[in-house]
């Protein structure tokens, strides 16, 4: 299962592509899985091409493809993890990923 990658350092939130894992990792609106989703990042082209769920931040393979866009972890929040999402020309926004999608660099 491939997760996303939180730098201790700098708290930059990214997603390394794999393509022999499956993965989807969401950002939705609130910590809700019924939220809306925010921003997304998946193995599947049917999740990424043409953005299918109309994520206003987008939709990515990884975290190298999008252009500018910059997810910092911020704190937990229940079972997730609050993160700034800001760039793309888009406004700041908070956005929250289930934890079980997300570990800290060593």
């Amino acid at each position: 299962m491939q997760r996303a990658v939180i730098s201790k350092r700098d708290s930059i939130f990214q997603v390394y592509s794999n393509i022999r894992a499956d993965y989807r990792i969401i950002g939705y609106e609130s910590p809700d899985t019924n939220a809306r989703k925010m921003v997304l990042f998946s193995v599947f082209t049917s999740d990424v091409e043409d953005n299918p769920f109309k994520c206003p931040y987008g939709s990515y393979y990884d975290s190298a493809q999008r252009d500018g866009l910059v997810i910092k972890y911020k704190e937990e929040h229940g079972s997730f993890i609050q993160a700034d999402i800001s760039g793309n020309g888009k406004k700041p926004a908070t956005v929250y990923f289930e934890k079980k999608w997300v570990e800290f660099d060593k």
